[in-house]
């Protein structure tokens, strides 16, 4: 969140009209500026959620189902750091798996170990 933002902002959730269908994936929009975008994503088995490398990373917070990662399987509960430069690349396992996803780390400056 930026010093600039002054004005609460709250998204009914439940309400059909917040989310649109993209491919396979359902999206509510919760927020975004030039700094981040923050959302909820409901995910069908196998629906893909591939993106290419991030500049400023991500963090996932599996609400319900699960997602698969290569091998690696996240369960409800499971929140996930994405680096800057890494690709988000994951799967959904179980039907109706909701996803809140932010794009976009702000605060730090990341440093590679080498």
């Amino acid at each position: 969140m930026s010093d600039d933002e002054i004005s609460p902002l709250r998204v009914d959730t439940r309400d059909a009209a917040n989310w649109q269908q993209r491919n396979d994936i359902a999206v509510c929009s919760l927020f975004e500026n030039s700094q981040e975008s923050v959302c909820l994503l409901r995910m069908q088995t196998g629906s893909l959620l591939s993106e290419p490398p991030l500049e400023r990373g991500a963090e996932l917070l599996i609400v319900r189902g699960s997602l698969t990662e290569g091998d690696r399987i996240h369960c409800e509960g499971s929140w996930i750091r994405i680096p800057a430069g890494q690709r988000l690349t994951f799967m959904a396992d179980k039907d109706a798996s909701l996803v809140y996803l932010k794009t976009g780390l702000t605060g730090y400056k990341q440093e590679r170990c080498p």
